[in-house]
Protein backbone atom coordinates (compact mmCIF):
# COMPACT_ATOMS: atom_id res chain seq x y z
CA UNK A 1 0.00 0.00 0.00
CA UNK A 2 2.79 2.14 1.30
CA UNK A 3 4.27 2.35 -2.78
CA UNK A 4 0.92 3.63 -4.35
CA UNK A 5 0.34 6.35 -1.71
CA UNK A 6 0.48 9.64 -2.75
CA UNK A 7 1.84 11.61 0.78
CA UNK A 8 3.75 8.51 2.09
CA UNK A 9 7.50 10.47 1.47
CA UNK A 10 6.11 13.48 4.04
CA UNK A 11 5.96 10.52 7.00
CA UNK A 12 7.75 7.71 6.16
CA UNK A 13 11.64 6.98 4.96
CA UNK A 14 12.03 4.20 2.20
CA UNK A 15 15.13 2.21 1.56
CA UNK A 16 15.74 -0.77 -0.79
CA UNK A 17 16.62 -3.84 0.78
CA UNK A 18 17.82 -7.26 -1.25
CA UNK A 19 15.27 -10.25 -1.49
CA UNK A 20 17.08 -13.56 -1.71
CA UNK A 21 13.97 -15.32 -2.40
CA UNK A 22 12.73 -13.49 -5.48
CA UNK A 23 16.52 -12.47 -6.08
CA UNK A 24 15.51 -8.13 -6.47
CA UNK A 25 15.54 -5.16 -4.88
CA UNK A 26 12.55 -4.46 -2.42
CA UNK A 27 11.43 -1.19 -1.03
CA UNK A 28 10.81 -0.76 2.48
CA UNK A 29 9.84 1.75 4.76
CA UNK A 30 10.35 3.42 8.36
CA UNK A 31 8.59 6.02 9.73
CA UNK A 32 9.73 9.46 10.22
CA UNK A 33 10.59 10.43 13.61
CA UNK A 34 9.09 13.97 15.18
CA UNK A 35 12.07 15.71 15.24
CA UNK A 36 13.10 14.42 11.67
CA UNK A 37 9.28 15.78 10.68
CA UNK A 38 9.25 18.69 12.50
CA UNK A 39 12.51 19.76 10.62
CA UNK A 40 11.04 19.21 7.05
CA UNK A 41 7.46 20.54 7.28
CA UNK A 42 9.22 23.83 10.10
CA UNK A 43 6.74 22.69 12.18
CA UNK A 44 7.22 22.03 16.26
CA UNK A 45 4.77 19.33 16.72
CA UNK A 46 3.94 18.37 20.18
CA UNK A 47 4.15 14.64 21.13
CA UNK A 48 1.24 12.44 21.60
CA UNK A 49 -0.45 11.91 24.71
CA UNK A 50 0.41 8.28 26.81
CA UNK A 51 -2.08 6.73 27.55
CA UNK A 52 -0.81 3.26 27.86
CA UNK A 53 2.55 2.75 29.83
CA UNK A 54 3.04 -0.26 27.37
CA UNK A 55 3.82 0.17 23.64
CA UNK A 56 2.39 -3.10 22.43
CA UNK A 57 -1.07 -5.20 21.93
CA UNK A 58 0.34 -7.47 23.94
CA UNK A 59 2.01 -5.61 26.91
CA UNK A 60 -1.31 -3.07 27.20
CA UNK A 61 -3.55 -5.97 27.26
CA UNK A 62 -1.45 -8.31 29.69
CA UNK A 63 -0.86 -4.74 32.47
CA UNK A 64 -4.48 -3.58 32.25
CA UNK A 65 -5.95 -4.55 35.58
CA UNK A 66 -7.67 -7.54 36.47
CA UNK A 67 -11.58 -7.82 37.07
CA UNK A 68 -12.20 -8.28 40.77
CA UNK A 69 -14.45 -10.82 41.06
CA UNK A 70 -17.53 -10.17 43.09
CA UNK A 71 -19.76 -12.32 46.01
CA UNK A 72 -23.25 -11.35 46.37
CA UNK A 73 -26.02 -13.16 48.48
CA UNK A 74 -28.67 -12.20 45.84
CA UNK A 75 -26.77 -13.54 42.78
CA UNK A 76 -26.04 -17.16 41.89
CA UNK A 77 -22.99 -16.34 39.98
CA UNK A 78 -20.22 -14.16 39.68
CA UNK A 79 -20.11 -10.26 38.91
CA UNK A 80 -17.79 -8.14 37.89
CA UNK A 81 -17.48 -4.76 39.08
CA UNK A 82 -18.81 -2.06 36.72
CA UNK A 83 -16.57 -0.48 34.39
CA UNK A 84 -14.05 -3.09 34.05
CA UNK A 85 -13.00 -4.79 31.10
CA UNK A 86 -13.65 -8.41 29.80
CA UNK A 87 -11.63 -10.13 27.50
CA UNK A 88 -13.83 -12.80 27.22
CA UNK A 89 -17.65 -13.71 26.85
CA UNK A 90 -16.62 -16.59 29.68
CA UNK A 91 -16.32 -15.85 33.09
CA UNK A 92 -13.60 -16.61 35.61
CA UNK A 93 -13.63 -19.93 37.36
CA UNK A 94 -14.17 -19.25 41.40
CA UNK A 95 -10.96 -21.54 42.12
CA UNK A 96 -8.52 -19.60 39.95
CA UNK A 97 -10.02 -16.97 38.27
CA UNK A 98 -6.46 -15.22 37.70
CA UNK A 99 -5.65 -17.85 35.37
CA UNK A 100 -8.15 -18.12 33.52
CA UNK A 101 -8.51 -14.37 32.92
CA UNK A 102 -4.40 -14.61 31.77
CA UNK A 103 -5.55 -17.41 29.47
CA UNK A 104 -8.61 -15.56 28.18
CA UNK A 105 -6.14 -12.33 27.62
CA UNK A 106 -3.70 -15.00 25.51
CA UNK A 107 -6.72 -16.20 23.37
CA UNK A 108 -7.75 -12.38 23.00
CA UNK A 109 -4.23 -10.95 21.87
CA UNK A 110 -3.88 -14.08 19.54
CA UNK A 111 -6.97 -13.44 18.14
CA UNK A 112 -6.27 -9.49 18.27
CA UNK A 113 -2.87 -10.34 16.35
CA UNK A 114 -4.71 -12.48 13.48
CA UNK A 115 -6.82 -10.18 11.92
CA UNK A 116 -4.43 -6.85 12.53
CA UNK A 117 -1.75 -8.67 10.29
CA UNK A 118 -1.01 -5.96 7.93
CA UNK A 119 -0.36 -8.67 4.89
CA UNK A 120 -4.05 -9.03 3.57
CA UNK A 121 -2.52 -12.44 2.11
CA UNK A 122 -1.87 -13.86 5.17
CA UNK A 123 -4.28 -11.76 7.39
CA UNK A 124 -7.54 -14.41 8.78
CA UNK A 125 -11.06 -13.64 6.78
CA UNK A 126 -14.01 -13.35 9.25
CA UNK A 127 -14.78 -17.14 9.14
CA UNK A 128 -11.24 -18.04 9.51
CA UNK A 129 -11.37 -15.59 12.88
CA UNK A 130 -15.06 -16.94 13.30
CA UNK A 131 -13.54 -20.60 14.84
CA UNK A 132 -11.06 -18.91 16.94
CA UNK A 133 -11.02 -20.39 20.82
CA UNK A 134 -11.84 -16.67 21.96
CA UNK A 135 -14.59 -17.05 19.86
CA UNK A 136 -15.92 -20.60 20.17
CA UNK A 137 -14.95 -20.54 24.15
CA UNK A 138 -13.00 -23.66 23.55
CA UNK A 139 -9.66 -24.10 25.06
CA UNK A 140 -7.19 -22.17 23.65
CA UNK A 141 -3.38 -23.74 23.21
CA UNK A 142 -1.53 -20.79 21.27
CA UNK A 143 -1.04 -19.96 18.14
CA UNK A 144 -3.99 -20.93 16.64
CA UNK A 145 -3.30 -22.17 13.25
CA UNK A 146 -6.29 -21.03 10.69
CA UNK A 147 -7.58 -23.03 8.21
CA UNK A 148 -6.30 -22.22 5.05
CA UNK A 149 -8.94 -23.22 2.13
CA UNK A 150 -8.48 -20.86 -0.25
CA UNK A 151 -10.73 -18.27 -1.66
CA UNK A 152 -9.83 -15.34 -3.66
CA UNK A 153 -11.59 -12.20 -4.51
CA UNK A 154 -14.31 -12.59 -7.17
CA UNK A 155 -12.16 -10.26 -9.73
CA UNK A 156 -9.01 -12.42 -9.19
CA UNK A 157 -10.79 -15.47 -10.67
CA UNK A 158 -10.84 -13.72 -14.02
CA UNK A 159 -7.17 -13.04 -14.15
CA UNK A 160 -5.14 -15.11 -17.14
CA UNK A 161 -2.45 -16.32 -14.25
CA UNK A 162 -4.76 -17.20 -11.46
CA UNK A 163 -5.47 -20.82 -12.35
CA UNK A 164 -1.96 -21.25 -12.83
CA UNK A 165 -0.81 -19.52 -9.65
CA UNK A 166 -3.24 -21.42 -7.53
CA UNK A 167 -2.85 -24.51 -9.04
CA UNK A 168 0.97 -24.44 -8.57
CA UNK A 169 0.95 -23.23 -5.06
CA UNK A 170 -1.78 -25.03 -3.68
CA UNK A 171 -2.27 -27.63 -5.59
CA UNK A 172 -6.13 -27.14 -6.42
CA UNK A 173 -7.95 -28.35 -9.45
CA UNK A 174 -9.59 -25.35 -11.52
CA UNK A 175 -12.52 -27.39 -11.66
CA UNK A 176 -12.83 -27.32 -7.65
CA UNK A 177 -11.92 -23.51 -7.94
CA UNK A 178 -15.02 -22.34 -10.45
CA UNK A 179 -17.28 -24.82 -7.94
CA UNK A 180 -16.44 -22.91 -4.40
CA UNK A 181 -17.95 -19.90 -6.04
Amino acid sequence: MLNTGKQVSQFFDSYQVWNAHTNQNERKYKMKTMDQYAREHGTHEQPGKHYFKASTLQDIINTAPIPQVKSSSRSSGNELDKGTVVFSAHTCTQDRPIDTEMANRAAFIDFCQGLLTLNPVTRWTPQQARMHPFITGEKFTKPFVVSWSFHAPFFLIYHPLYSLITQSLFHIPTSYLAQSW
